[in-house]
């Protein structure tokens, strides 16, 4: 359920990925209004993190939650039942959903705004070519210096979401607040940052290696 869970993202990410990419370029190639193009191009984003939020509240981490409550409940019983998946739905859900949300509204917030900001910076320069009568052109160096910046755009959403990755687990069995298990996890792994940030990349690294190979995680 999880794997199945998680291709469905990733589809959804790459598929929307192409279509901003090879979207922008058409745009482009027929001069269309800077301040449409990054309109667009804003609510695109928007749309996608909406999707993708509805989606991972509503199905996603209602079994994520339910598989620290299985392996929990399966530690100090020794036995595993498939009904303990769905506990966090009783008892915790909403407050699940709070947490989710609040994670992804900083963690997305602040890529979204230095997206804004380079799609901005790109707008105005094809405003000030068609205002002098020039055909805008894709300079390779300023398109260098937009993937440079859309990279440097991930570096707090990555940090945000390595930092919060303890909450849930902390949300279910140590504390009934949100802010309370949020800020625990980011202390908690402020301390060893780099050792959890290796540790999931080697994780997504088995993972996919483990979906080229035997078609699931």
């Amino acid at each position: 359920i999880m794997v199945a869970s998680y291709i469905v993202v990733y589809i959804i990410l790459i598929l929307f990925f192409f279509s901003v990419i090879f979207g922008g370029l058409f745009d482009i190639a027929n001069n269309q209004d800077p301040t449409v193009f990054l309109q667009s191009i804003i609510w695109k984003l928007i749309g996608i993190w909406l999707v993708v939020m509805a989606y991972v509240l509503g199905w996603v981490m209602p079994f994520r939650a339910g598989t620290y409550n299985f392996l929990m409940n399966g530690r100090e019983t020794r036995k595993y039942q498939f009904n303990d998946f769905f506990i966090a739905l009783k008892t915790k859900w909403a407050k699940l959903i709070g947490l989710v949300f609040i994670i992804h509204l900083l963690a997305f917030g602040i890529m979204f705004l230095s997206y804004y900001a380079l799609f901005s910076n790109m707008a105005e320069q094809i405003a000030n070519s068609q205002s002098i009568g020039v055909k805008p052109s894709i300079n390779p160096f300023f398109m260098f210096e937009g993937l440079g910046w859309i990279f440097l755009s991930y570096i707090p959403l990555i940090f945000i979401l390595v930092s919060a990755s303890l909450s849930v687990p902390l949300l279910l069995f140590k504390t009934d607040n949100v802010i309370d298990a949020l800020v625990s996890s980011m202390k908690i792994v402020s301390k060893k940052w780099f050792h959890f940030f290796g540790l999931y990349i080697l994780v997504y690294i088995l993972t996919g290696a483990g979906i080229i190979v035997c078609f699931i995680g």
